[in-house]
């Protein structure tokens, strides 16, 4: 159906980043040349291994080392590492989609603004509370200009949040919020976040 794949690679094995590894596996668009991150012997790497995928444990270094082969890399590590990341993927000219909290690129919600960011080298995916409610406040905003004030309240099940998305909590909120602002030109804005440890999962 298409000619050629794009040749991608995922940095971060967590939840987040095995996740996402699923979803480039069903693409007929995207090729995965590379699962990389820290573990060999940890759950996302075992899963990409049984999938037949190449893994690699040296972090960023793995998607550097492979530069050539790649066109864009996925980061689904923690905003901490991301602003490290980030220069090295421009210098490597590799297009970086951010799926952390760093708020470095520009942000991008696909149903709101993609045509704007096809050409950046580093775009930010906000957060995943922002990808559900951004598109909701935009068209809230385009039909009321008089809106005062915009809150978010995100629920997902404690199980699913990882040891990278708990560190960022407090940077997924403001850039929530942010990004809410941004887009709905709301001055007030707020994010809450409740991690639900109902069993079994909510």
């Amino acid at each position: 159906m298409y000619s050629q794949k794009l040749r991608v690679a995922i940095l971060g094995t967590g939840n987040i980043g095995t996740d996402l590894l699923l979803k480039v596996i069903r693409s007929p668009l995207l090729e995965c040349r590379l699962f990389a991150g820290r573990n060999l012997s940890s759950p996302g790497m075992t899963k990409a291994s049984m999938l037949n995928i190449p893994v690699a444990a040296k972090g960023v270094q793995s998607i550097l080392d492979i530069k050539d082969d790649v066109v864009l890399v996925f980061d689904a590590t923690s905003a901490e590492h991301h602003f490290k990341h980030a220069p090295l993927f421009e210098k490597a000219g590799i297009v970086a989609v951010d799926m952390t909290p760093a708020k470095i690129g520009q942000m991008c919600v696909p149903a709101v603004n993609l045509q704007h960011c096809l050409d950046l080298m580093n775009v930010n995916m906000v957060t995943c509370g922002g990808q559900a409610s951004i598109p909701l406040a935009y068209a809230i905003a385009e039909v009321n200009k008089d809106v005062e004030y915009i809150e978010t309240v995100s629920s997902i099940a404690s199980r699913s949040a990882g040891p990278a998305t708990r560190i960022n909590l407090d940077e997924y909120l403001s850039t929530t919020e942010n990004g809410l602002r941004l887009f709905s030109s709301c001055e007030h804005t707020k994010a809450i976040l409740n991690l639900n440890p109902a069993q079994p999962c909510a």
